[in-house]
């Protein structure tokens, strides 16, 4: 618990830290449909999955940005049993934006992810863990200063359950930029 505590206050954090000019057209808020990869060793295969993000951009200059997410996702697979996975993950990630004022901006991004995995078998219960580890991803912005197509791509590696899982999430959605 006291390390989600540290996650929400470093979120908040760099909020704050944002300056008032960050409202150029380079902070936003938006929605995406994501897909989402989850392998790991002791599973016999890949776990696809399927969900949404909420994110919220917070330009600090015309190239660095602070981009917070929230990810709800459900396995859209049957598994043995009827077992239902799902994960949520919060992240907090520094951006790097370029071609400011351009209608395609790419980015990269990196910074920290919280991951909280249930499974659940019915008749049998549930089991859940979770974890806060590094993420690396990217992607871009197609649109005008207002409202713009957002693709992106991240990557994170909890370790849930004493096993390193594998997470790879694309997000494709819609922002709108003030």
């Amino acid at each position: 618990m006291k390390a989600s505590r540290a996650f929400v206050i470093l979120a908040l954090l760099l909020l704050v830290a944002a300056p008032a000019s960050a409202l150029d057209n380079r902070s936003g808020a938006g929605i995406a449909l994501n897909q989402g990869i989850l392998d790991a060793d002791t599973l016999p295969e890949e776990l696809e999955f399927v969900g949404y993000t909420l994110f919220w951009k917070a330009g600090i200059t015309d190239q660095w940005g602070v981009l917070l997410s929230y990810r709800d996702m459900e396995d859209d697979e049957d598994l043995l049993f009827g077992e239902e996975d799902e994960y949520q993950q919060f992240s907090v990630h520094a951006m790097i934006m370029w071609r400011h004022g351009k209608r395609v901006r790419p980015h990269v991004k990196f910074g920290l992810a919280r991951t909280d995995f249930e499974a659940t078998i019915p008749f049998l219960g549930s089991s859940s863990d979770d974890d806060v580890t590094l993420s690396i991803g990217g992607g871009l912005e197609a649109g005008t200063p207002r409202i713009a197509f957002f693709a992106d791509y991240d990557y994170t590696q909890p370790d849930l359950f004493g096993d390193d899982f594998d997470i790879w999430n694309l997000s494709l959605g819609i922002i709108f930029k003030y």
